[in-house]
């Protein structure tokens, strides 16, 4: 496997069933090791984080973002097409197709059902490779 040693890795070039190890240089210093194994239907990620193993009084916990605005990390985005623009979603709006809703405080546009088979159908948006 020939991976660059920058900070990003491409999961591209990652084999299936193999393990790739972070370099330790590019983690913070409160994680040992980062290794990403790559599976069929999903990346496996195992995480140490280096503590004192029993500190009384102590407790350790992992929090994951799990905003709208983090789907696309967790595999659950949507890109759009260079052809798609805004007069799509403004027609599928006055189709009835379109809702509005409030969501991380911001009123957004939200395709109903029959908006996001339409918008898959006619090329405009696909799910991400994530």
């Amino acid at each position: 496997m020939n991976l660059s040693n920058n900070s990003f890795v491409n999961i591209q070039n990652i084999e299936y069933g193999e393990n790739y190890q972070y370099p330790n240089n590019l983690l913070n210093s409160a994680f040992g090791e980062l290794n990403l194994i790559k599976k069929t239907e999903c990346l496996e990620i195992v995480l140490t984080i280096l503590m004192t193993p029993v500190k009384e009084g102590s407790q350790t916990g992992v929090a994951l973002d799990g905003s709208a605005s983090m789907q696309s990390s967790f595999g659950r985005g949507w890109m759009y097409s260079e052809s798609y623009d805004q007069s799509v979603m403004e027609r599928l709006r006055s189709e009835g197709k379109v809702s509005e809703i409030l969501q991380d405080g911001q009123t957004l546009l939200q395709p109903t059902p029959d908006g996001w088979q339409e918008l898959q159908e006619k090329g405009f948006i696909k799910q991400t490779n994530n």
